[in-house]
C-alpha cells in the first residue's frame, strides 16, 4: 500500500428508501489498505474491511434492525469486505470494479469516483449502487422491496496521505 487513509476525514455512507422516505447511515468503523498508482492503474487495488456492528442508519429502529440475522447478522458475520480493482480512467474521473462480500453473499458493482491529488494529499468522492437482493439483506421480511428499496447507494468520501 502507498496511501494512509485519514479516517477522521473519510466516510462510508449508505442511502436507500424506507416506505418512500430516504434514509441514510454510515459505518463508524472500517479500515482500508490502499495501493493506488495513477501512472499504473493495473497495479492498483484497494481492500476495505467494514465493521458491520458499527452501522448507524440514522434512526433507532433501523440501526437496531441491522445486526439481525436477515440483515448483517453481526454475531456471525461482524465484517463485510470490499475489494476494488480493475481501475480505469473515464471522462469524469475514474471507474473500478468493487467486489462486495456481506455474510456469504458477494457481488461486483461499478464504483465511479473523482480523485484530486495535490502533492502528497489525495481527496476522493465516489459512489456505487448495490442491491439488497444481491447481498441477501432483508430478504426474509421484504423480498419484494415493498418497504425498503432494493437499490442502496454507497458513497465514499475521504482523504489520504501518500506514504
Amino acid at each position: 500500500d502507498n496511501w494512509d487513509v485519514d479516517y477522521d476525514s473519510s466516510e462510508i455512507r449508505f442511502t436507500g428508501l424506507h416506505e418512500g422516505a430516504e434514509f441514510t447511515g454510515t459505518f463508524r468503523n472500517w479500515s482500508a489498505i490502499v495501493a493506488f498508482y495513477p501512472e499504473d492503474l493495473n497495479a492498483s487495488e484497494v481492500r476495505v474491511t467494514i465493521d458491520t456492528t458499527s452501522a448507524d442508519a440514522g434512526r433507532k429502529l433501523y440501526t437496531e434492525s441491522l445486526p439481525g440475522g436477515e440483515w448483517f447478522d453481526t454475531p456471525t458475520f461482524p465484517q463485510a469486505r470490499v475489494h476494488v480493482s480493475n481501475f480505469r480512467e473515464t471522462d469524469e474521473g475514474y471507474a473500478a470494479d468493487a467486489r462486495i462480500r456481506v455474510k456469504t453473499s458477494s457481488m461486483t458493482v461499478p464504483l465511479t469516483f473523482t480523485l484530486d491529488i495535490d502533492g502528497d494529499t489525495a481527496r476522493l468522492q465516489g459512489h456505487a449502487v448495490v442491491t439488497r437482493k444481491g447481498l441477501n439483506l432483508g430478504q426474509a421480511s421484504d423480498p419484494g422491496s415493498l418497504w425498503v428499496s432494493d437499490d442502496i447507494t454507497v458513497t465514499v468520501s475521504g482523504q489520504a496521505t501518500r506514504k
